[in-house]
């Protein structure tokens, strides 16, 4: 006589293969999860900075000064009265010899002569890294670079 024997995972089995999907399923997301917060710091430098040489550019065509803000109180960045970008939550700047316009309110003055006022930033991002921004007084270039 023949006798037919199920061939199936049993309850044990399939508890094992759900915990480790479940672990896996959580490392993939914090992976990604992280970078994109990456990306999201990268598009923030590169937007700040891009602001900023609008601003430039704009000083020189206009033949007047033109202001580039930083707001600490709404957390913003913009070129005068231009579009407003926000900065993100997990960046801080901290300045030193830029403009004050105002309560919380720095940033730096681009003049039609290709001078600015001039000063360094420092955009501090979430895992530590330190982006330096230069302004040059006399020849209102625009230098960034990596630190930490």
């Amino acid at each position: 006589m023949w006798v037919s024997r199920s061939q199936g995972f049993t309850l044990v089995e399939l508890l094992v293969v759900m915990v480790l999907i479940g672990l896996l399923s959580g490392l993939i997301f914090t992976s990604v999860a992280s970078s994109l917060f990456r990306s999201e710091e990268k598009r923030f430098i590169q937007d700040f900075l891009q602001v900023m040489n609008r601003a430039r550019a704009a000083s020189l065509g206009r033949g007047r000064a033109v202001r580039f803000v930083i707001d600490g109180n709404e957390r913003i960045f913009y070129m005068e009265v231009k579009k407003k970008h926000p900065i993100p939550e997990g960046i801080q700047i901290e300045g030193e010899g830029i403009a004050e316009f105002g309560e919380n309110r720095f940033g730096i003055i681009f003049f039609p002569d290709a001078s600015t006022s001039g000063g360094e930033l420092d955009l501090k991002l979430g895992d530590g890294q330190v982006e330096k921004v230069i302004v040059n007084r006399l020849l209102g270039l625009i230098t960034a670079r990596k630190e930490g």
